[in-house]
């Protein structure tokens, strides 16, 4: 009987440890940072851009349909769970760096972590994908009576042109510089009125990041505003709200993989 009971006991200590070893590789989220150049930046950093020390007020994005990539190449959808900052699939991630306000849905400023229902073990995936922006289906909704995060007025246009999929805003001692991303060229009645079909120019951007690309410690994904911005000089007249018309837009579109015929410049990959 005793020997029964120690081949018991060493049964269960082998199971602890290879379990173990398996949570130590599976993850039910993933954490984003912002970098500048590489070097990540938070609301208290100052970087040099054309002569002027920059620093960010509001850095806030949408992501939906995040798919994880398995070894022999196919993809399989990664859901995401329900809390305040995600909902539908859809989440909000980043920061407003005034401390003395408020999100207007009475989120907490930061917030920079997706959460999955399920935990992945990443040694077996070799890319991540997931979308810039917010579905069609969800994008024209009444923000009032949406769940979190697509309540959110401060990343709401209006009915027609639907939610800012990414609203970008620095400042410096003598400028200020925003670009907002969301979709246009929506037919609607009027600005109130949700659209009966895709927008003209949608403006969503589909990413995939490999996992070799990931920050080698803490598996983070970066996105770099020195690639966003690259080739635009920074100033109050080159801010863009995502008028096709507009050089600046265009420059950016091209940068973060919006423009037609482009390819993704990596501003979502830690190099």
């Amino acid at each position: 009987m005793k020997i029964v009971y120690q081949k018991w006991l060493s049964i269960m200590a082998l199971a602890v440890i290879l379990t173990g070893c398996f949570d130590d590789k599976s993850v039910s989220h993933l954490t984003f940072q912002t970098n500048y150049g590489g070097m990540p930046i938070d609301c208290d950093s100052v970087f040099l851009r054309d002569g002027q020390k920059w620093s960010i007020s509001q850095f806030q994005f949408y992501l939906n349909d995040v798919s994880i990539k398995a070894q022999d190449g196919s993809w399989q959808s990664w859901e995401m769970k329900a809390t305040p900052y995600q909902n539908n699939n859809v989440a909000l991630l980043g920061e407003v760096c005034d401390e003395s306000s408020q999100t207007s849905n009475n989120l907490s400023n930061a917030n920079w972590q997706l959460n999955f229902e399920a935990a992945k073990n990443l040694a077996q995936v070799s890319a991540i994908k997931f979308t810039l922006g917010v579905p069609f289906e969800l994008n024209h909704l009444n923000p009032l009576t949406q769940p979190s995060p697509l309540n959110d007025s401060s990343m709401f246009w209006v009915w027609q042109t639907g939610h800012k999929f990414l609203r970008l805003e620095m400042e410096s001692q003598n400028s200020d510089w925003l670009f907002h991303l969301g979709s246009t060229g929506c037919a609607a009645p009027s600005a109130v009125r949700s659209p009966k079909q895709a927008c003209l120019y949608p403006n969503t951007v589909a990413v995939e990041v490999p996992m070799n690309k990931l920050a080698k410690k803490d598996k983070k994904i970066s996105f770099d505003i020195a690639k966003l911005i690259q080739g635009l000089t920074i100033e109050g007249d080159s801010s863009c709200q995502s008028d096709i018309h507009n050089q600046a837009c265009q420059l950016l579109f091209n940068n973060i993989g919006v423009a037609l015929n482009s390819e993704n410049t990596g501003v979502f990959i830690n190099d």
